[in-house]
């Protein structure tokens, strides 16, 4: 049976961040991994900054998984498991998700007979985790409650009291879960292995609690709209930076993440882009077999404006 572990979590958690650390986790194991990458804008940014070594890497872009793309989905897990014969399936569904939605593919024999579920994690944003649950708490209340394990992400940013807090909230509020709010410069190849495939134990700061009673969930994207493109004038680390604070000023709409690739002036080297709820982070990317593309994900977007100021 091929493993088919998930990382979810809302946009800009830090989901391919942890996922990189896990593949690196199991390179000890020999074991045949695919990733699949579902990324709700238009282009895939993430399969990019996930390349790693022969890494084969599946993308199902334009949509969501758990709705309108859920057909292409059971198509190319039932093509991996027919041609590819992995040992494991990562899945990185958009953060627009609704992770229950993922155990009734399961009611297909095509499917069970082929897959069982392995690690399901939930990343959550530390810093942002109360301004999510008011604004987005249909998605992040089922991705939540369909997770085994619960990473809070960022936690490097949060005050220890302001941590515990959020800890004990989700411990309230989700009994039964565990809840591991480790730094992740702290969490190591051994105790990922533990949190996904239960391989050790984890050392430190992880608490556990009871599962709420079952919902049904909206199947709503709750307004949220994604802009792709691909290509861009090329920037300086500072120019680009300023451009990504303008996003907080609703001149665009209500934009949550955006992320991306923009080739640097004076560089042979592209930017690497990543803004979430305000806060921005850029880093050099030496991989010139990428192609520069933004995505932007939101309420209310205004496409014209953000073509006309990022191309």
């Amino acid at each position: 049976m091929i493993k088919l572990d998930i990382v979810s979590g809302f946009l800009g958690v830090g989901k391919t961040t942890l996922i990189k650390r896990y593949l690196k986790a199991l390179s000890c194991r020999k074991e045949k991994v695919i990733l699949i990458e579902n990324d709700f804008g238009e282009i895939g940014i993430d399969k990019d900054i996930l390349k790693i070594g022969d890494l084969d890497i599946y993308e199902i872009n334009r949509g969501c998984l758990c709705c309108s793309l859920k057909g292409t989905f059971i198509d190319t897990l039932l093509l991996i498991a027919e041609q590819v014969k992995p040992d494991r399936v990562i899945l990185e569904p958009s953060g627009i998700f609704i992770l229950s939605e993922i155990f009734e593919l399961f009611r297909y024999y095509q499917i069970s007979d082929a897959y069982e579920i392995g690690g399901v994690v939930t990343v959550i944003d530390g810093p942002h985790f109360r301004d999510h649950q008011v604004r987005f708490g249909n998605f992040l209340t089922n991705q939540i409650d369909n997770a085994a394990h619960l990473m809070l992400s960022k936690t490097s940013e949060m005050k220890e009291n302001e941590l515990l807090e959020v800890v004990e909230e989700l411990s309230d509020t989700f009994h039964g879960k565990e809840i591991i709010a480790k730094d992740w410069r702290d969490i190591s190849d051994e105790e990922l292995l533990q949190i996904f495939i239960g391989d050790g134990t984890i050392q430190g700061k992880v608490l556990t609690g009871k599962a709420l009673k079952e919902k049904k969930q909206e199947r709503s994207h709750q307004g949220f709209s994604s802009y792709s493109f691909y290509g861009g004038s090329p920037l300086s680390p500072e120019e680009l930076k300023q451009k990504l604070l303008l996003l907080n000023s609703k001149n665009f709409g209500e934009i949550i993440r955006a992320k991306g690739f923009v080739k640097e002036k004076e560089n042979n080297r592209f930017l690497e882009f990543h803004y979430v709820d305000g806060s921005i982070e850029i880093l050099p990317n030496q991989n010139n077999d990428l192609k520069a593309g933004s995505c932007f994900i939101g309420k209310d977007l205004q496409k014209d404006a953000l073509a006309e100021f990022f191309q």
